[in-house]
């Protein structure tokens, strides 16, 4: 069963964070709708690690397995045609061992906090105060 590595990028504010629960919007949800609707098989993503409601990612890794094999661009592609508009784009796929797993396999992982705690509202990011 092929697996692929995917580099994900995405704007957290209209989600409950990566983790699909069901009832709240996740990333990973749609990225499972995205893999469902041009592959058409039911695969969740296993993800590096989860971010909380409202956090951004500019790298997040996460792995699928697929039954049949494709071109890692064809994945990106497809994957980023059935993304939209959502503000989540796969940005690489790259085809990998099966023992490659997102979670496991990350050597490193790089958080920035960015706080506006203020009254008025930050103009560089959609998020904020007001």
């Amino acid at each position: 069963m092929p697996r692929y590595k995917l580099t994900i990028e995405y704007d957290g504010t209209p989600y409950c964070g990566w983790q699909a629960q069901g009832d709240v919007p996740s990333v990973q949800e749609h990225l499972a709708h995205a893999v469902k609707a041009f592959s058409g098989e039911d695969f969740i993503p296993r993800g590096a690690g989860r971010t909380d409601a409202g956090v951004h990612a500019l790298g997040q890794v996460a792995h699928l397995d697929l039954e049949r094999q494709w071109d890692p661009e064809t994945v990106r592609d497809a994957m980023n045609a059935h993304l939209r508009p959502e503000p989540i784009v796969v940005l690489a796929a790259e085809a990998v061992d099966d023992d490659f797993d997102a979670r496991f396999s990350a050597t490193k992982r790089y958080y920035i906090y960015r706080i506006v705690n203020r009254r008025s509202r930050s103009p560089s990011t959609r998020t904020g105060p007001g």
